[in-house]
């Protein structure tokens, strides 16, 4: 199996190149020390020593990554975030993460972390005894309307409630009772 070359190995490289001798003799002065490693070409040293200068590390992209431990977020920006939930608990993650300057997946994190889920409003219908009066009366109302301008309906904007989110640490079978708006049609 071939060797690769070691993170101390890069190092002296690079402290070669800085020297200033040229990258060809550093190659011939690797391959000399050790058969068993898959030869090392001047391009290959003069490309760890541009690496070097561009990103200031003997790392490739992936050893840096895993060298370099995960970014924790401290405690204080989990209080901002935790401190605008007790203030809104109706707001967004985006909405969060625009005031506090950090990415949504962050926000997600902290939320999930203290315990802290999305839950969505869930609205309940129920018929009430005068409800069917009412909705005839409408019905004949809008049938007028219709009758005096046929093109009525087109002016009519219906709305739909907007959804609504509540971050909490247990699920409150948040509910609003509304009328039902679905029983028999009187037409």
């Amino acid at each position: 199996m071939a060797k690769v070359l070691s993170i101390s190995e890069k190092v002296q490289l690079v402290i070669d190149c800085a020297r200033g001798i040229s990258y060809a003799a550093i190659a011939d002065e690797v391959n000399s020390k050790d058969s068993e490693r898959t030869k090392v070409s001047r391009y290959e040293v003069r490309h760890l020593y541009r690496n070097f200068l561009k990103n200031g590390t003997v790392l490739n992209r992936e050893e840096t990554h895993k060298s370099l431990e995960k970014v924790r977020t401290s405690t204080v920006n989990e209080n901002s975030v935790l401190q605008q939930i007790q203030t809104d608990p109706h707001t967004s993650i985006r909405r969060i993460a625009n005031t506090t300057n950090y990415s949504m997946g962050t926000v997600q994190k902290i939320l999930r972390k203290n315990g802290l889920f999305p839950y969505k409003l869930q609205y309940r219908q129920a018929l009430y005894p005068g409800d069917l009066q009412r909705r005839k009366h409408m019905c004949e109302w809008f049938i007028n309307k219709i009758e005096e301008n046929p093109g009525f309906h087109g002016q009519v904007l219906f709305l739909m409630r907007p959804l609504s989110i509540l971050w909490s640490s247990t699920n409150p079978h948040w509910m609003r009772a509304n009328k039902d708006k679905s029983g028999p049609k009187n037409f």
